[in-house]
């Protein structure tokens, strides 16, 4: 389990934040996934992922997708770790290795 700000996020979650600052709690050998993007991107990325515009106000919800979107977005994070894995200079940091 894991609460976020207080709130029970289950599997099937996103969290969608832009805090500084955020308190976090979970039980032993928990594992989940999480990735930023920059705002530009947040909200094609967002539609793209639940199916649907956040609400304006979305700084502390927590979002289901569908199962099918859910699906979709698990096996891309899955897809992206093995390239990370494999071949580490295919996704280069920007800014971690110069200009």
């Amino acid at each position: 389990m894991l609460l976020h700000c207080g709130m029970e996020v289950s599997a099937g979650h996103l969290i969608v934040n832009d805090f500084d600052t955020l308190h976090q709690r979970s039980e032993a050998d928990f594992h989940y996934g999480s990735m930023s993007l920059p705002l530009e991107d947040f909200d094609a990325a967002a539609e793209a992922i639940a199916g649907h515009e956040l609400p304006t106000s979305a700084l502390k919800h927590l979002v289901r997708p569908s199962p099918a979107l859910m699906s979709r977005l698990l096996e891309l994070h899955k897809m992206v770790g093995q390239i990370a894995e494999t071949m580490p200079g295919l996704l280069p940091i920007p800014g971690q290795f110069g200009p």
